[in-house]
Parts: structure tokens; sequence; C-alpha cells
């Protein structure tokens, strides 16, 4: 019963929140519900997060969370609603991006495995088995099951646990349930997001290339946080497009400010992207000092409840209560190991994520400083910070590359396919107008 009524808050919730940014945002319907479902998930994990803090029971979470959601979806009511742009469901174009959503969907099934896979179990589930208890759920924060990294942010875990205290019993579905989620939303976003402006073809091209990568699709499968984390920082970039677009309200600011922040509570890497693409943020509209405001707004509830877990109950991260200065030094003086870094994701890149080599050639071959995304120094500076990480790491650091660089390049692979896509997109585009142009004149 209590499993129903937090599913039936959460939809409820989704709803309202979808009529606010129709009402004040007049987003693409598929781009609504999707934030729409992230911010609710969001404010969710971070409310359930900070009843364990506090040590509220869930009973008393649970009945103002549910008065909250019906007042909340009461006053969205009487919002009134941008009619957007309705997607063709019988054109061509979207039947093959159904088809190929469709296809994508049936090789996460495939994939799957009952569990998942070696992180959702150490880590994931694990850490949300002991957030089901009230009383004793912080007992897995200690450095004596530094493997499990008992640092990492309650995102995913939360949401586990939320679920599996409100049905009653730990069980596979939830986490698999969640995982299918965020990765058919990966696909949604990527494939509808645009709709209108992309070309059917460069948006068919777009979920065709992830579709296709086995990579992509196994560690979405695996459970893993990662693919979350590439789901986040996918549309995280696409807000920033639509900063971009003209004449759209400030409020805008407030929601890519949330996205933006989300990162940080899902998983460690995310802090590097939110203070990267935070500041690029900041330089690129320093004069809009209002929205700049809204942005820093936004990011408040998610920063704050990271702050907290943090500097209260997270043990130290292991990379870093790990290291010593003497041996950091003599890392950072070792060319092999660079050599090492830069060949591993050489082959990594090859070997899984082939696509991208084909990325950078086109982008090569038309190069134009005015084509090109500056949205790309975000991407280049993550990859920078990955091998710094590499470059300091106390573990082995053959071992610490064959573990994670596949799911670290998952991270970037959606936004720079996105990013690509759009550079392509604006060329096609710049190329009709100019078509256009030069028949008004022949015919002049």
């Amino acid at each position: 019963m209590v499993l129903f009524l937090i599913i039936f808050n959460i939809i409820i919730l989704t709803t309202a929140v979808f009529f606010y940014l129709q009402q004040f945002l007049q987003l693409q319907r598929i781009l609504s519900i999707v934030t729409s479902f992230v911010i609710v998930i969001q404010t969710t994990s971070l409310f359930f997060s900070i009843t364990l803090f506090t040590g509220i029971s869930f009973v008393y979470f649970i009945f103002p969370w549910s008065i909250l959601s019906y007042f909340i979806f009461y006053f969205s009511l009487r919002t009134k609603h941008y009619n957007p742009t309705k997607i063709k469901w019988s054109s061509a174009g979207t039947v093959i991006l159904m088809a190929l959503i469709t296809y994508g969907c049936a090789r996460f099934v495939f994939y799957s495995a009952r569990w998942g896979e070696w992180d959702a179990w150490a880590i994931w589930n694990l850490h949300a088995k002991f957030l089901t208890y009230d009383n004793n759920w912080n007992n897995y924060l200690t450095n004596e099951i530094s493997w499990t990294h008992p640092d990492y942010p309650l995102f995913l875990s939360s949401l586990i646990a939320l679920f599996w205290k409100a049905g009653g019993e730990i069980n596979p579905v939830v986490p698999a349930t969640i995982a299918m989620i965020f990765f058919l939303s990966t696909l949604l976003i990527s494939g509808f997001t645009f709709f209108g402006r992309f070309t059917p073809i460069i948006r068919i091209i777009t979920v065709f290339s992830l579709v296709i990568n086995t990579s992509f699709i196994s560690i979405f499968a695996a459970q893993y946080s990662d693919g979350l984390l590439a789901f986040i920082f996918l549309l995280s970039f696409i807000y920033l497009k639509k900063l971009d677009t003209p004449g759209q309200p400030s409020k805008l600011f407030l929601i890519t400010g949330f996205i933006a922040a989300s990162p940080i509570w899902i998983k460690n890497e995310g802090i590097s992207f939110f203070l990267i693409f935070s500041l690029y943020v900041f330089i690129r509209y320093f004069k809009l000092k209002k929205s700049l405001l809204q942005y820093i707004i936004g990011t408040i509830p998610i920063v704050l409840t990271f702050l907290l877990f943090k500097f209260f109950y997270a043990p130290a991260n292991d990379l870093i209560a790990e290291n010593q200065a003497g041996t950091l030094l003599e890392k950072l003086t070792d060319t092999e190991r660079y050599l090492m870094i830069i060949e591993n994701i050489a082959n990594s890149v090859y070997r899984k994520y082939p696509l991208i080599i084909f990325f950078i050639f086109i982008m090569i071959l038309f190069y134009n400083k005015k084509r090109i995304s500056r949205d790309f120094l975000i991407v280049i500076l993550m990859l920078l910070i990955y091998i710094g990480v590499y470059i300091m790491t106390p573990h082995n650091l053959q071992w610490h590359l064959a573990t994670s660089l596949d799911r670290l390049l998952l991270h970037i692979f959606p936004s720079f396919t996105f990013l690509f896509m759009y550079n392509i997109n604006k060329l096609i585009s710049e190329k009709e107008i100019n078509n256009l142009k030069l028949k008004s004149y022949s015919e002049i």
C-alpha cells in the first residue's frame, strides 16, 4: 500500500512540475516530462536522505510528503498551460526513432542480469540495504569497508532504499527499473528534445549512435550510477543549449542550476562536472547577474544536502585518504604513468567508443571556429580531470584503468554525441539558409 502511495505521489508531482514548466518555460513536451521527473525524483531522494540524517521516522516522511504533493498538484491545475509543438507520431522519422528506442530497450534487457554487476552489488544495493534501517543506516559509513566507497553520495542508493522500505521487501526489480527508466530517458531526450529543430536524419543518427554501442547499453544494464551520471551530463548540455536560444525566460537558469548540480548527489565524479559547468556558465553569461543568481538558487538544495552528508557523515575518500605527499610527487613526474593512461584511453575509445574517433575526424575535416561549439571545452576539461585522478591514484594504475575507464568514458559519450550532432545540424541549417538566400538573389 505504501509503495503505491509513493508511486502515486511521484506521478502527481511530476505532472504538477510539468504544468509549471509548460507555463513558465514553454519547453518541448518530452523535455518537460523528463525534466519534471528528474526534479521530483531528485528532491524525493534529498528529502528521504534528510529524514535519515535527522532521525525522522519513515512514517513522518511519507505523511507530510503526500500532503505536500496533493497541494502542489492542486495549485498546478490552476496554471495556464502552454501548448507545445506536437509530435507527429505517424511521421516516418518518428516511427524510425521509436523503432530504434525499442531496439535499444531490447538490448538493455538482453544485457541485464539479476542484481546487476559488481558495482551494483558491492556499492549501490549494499548501501541501499543499510539505508532501509532508520536507526542504523550509517553503519556502513566507515573506511573499514573502503572497497564499497562509503563516501559516495546517496542519490541511487536512497531511491532504491525508499522503494524497498515502501514495498516491505528487498528485491532486484527496483534497481533494474530505475536503471531502465534513466536509460529510456537518455534515448528520449537524445531523439526528441529538439523536435522541429533537429532535422529528422540528425535525430535518427543521434539515437542510432547510442543504441548500437554495446558499452553504453551494458553499463546502463549493469545498474551502475555511471549511466545516471551520463544522463544528467547530457541533460545539462541540452539546457546549456537552451540558454543560447533567444527570448528564453530567466527562470530557465533556475532549472539549469538544479540539473547541473544533480551530478554531485549521484557520484563523486559529478563534483568536477558541476564546478566546470558552473564556471563555464558564469563566464559565458557574466553580464546576466539576475539570471546567474537564479542559477545559484537552483543549486542550493542539492549543494547543501551534499555538504551536510560529506562533512558530517561520509568518511574520507579512499583516493585522498591513501595518498601521501612523497609518493604523489613521484607519480606526477613519472612519464610512464602518463603514457600508460594515454595508451589505455586510446585503446578503450577505439574498442568501446569508436564513433568518438569518427566524430573527431569529421570535426577536424570541417573545422571552423564559428561552427565548433565552445561547449566541448567542458568535455575536454572533464577528461583532463579524469586523467589527473589516474595519475594520482593510490591504487595499482593498470587495475584502476581496467576497472573504471570504460565507465568514465560513458559519462561523456552521450554528451559528446549530442554536441557533435548539434554542430552538424547547425552546419546543415546554415547551408539551407545560404541556399535560400542564393535562390532569392537569383530570382531578383
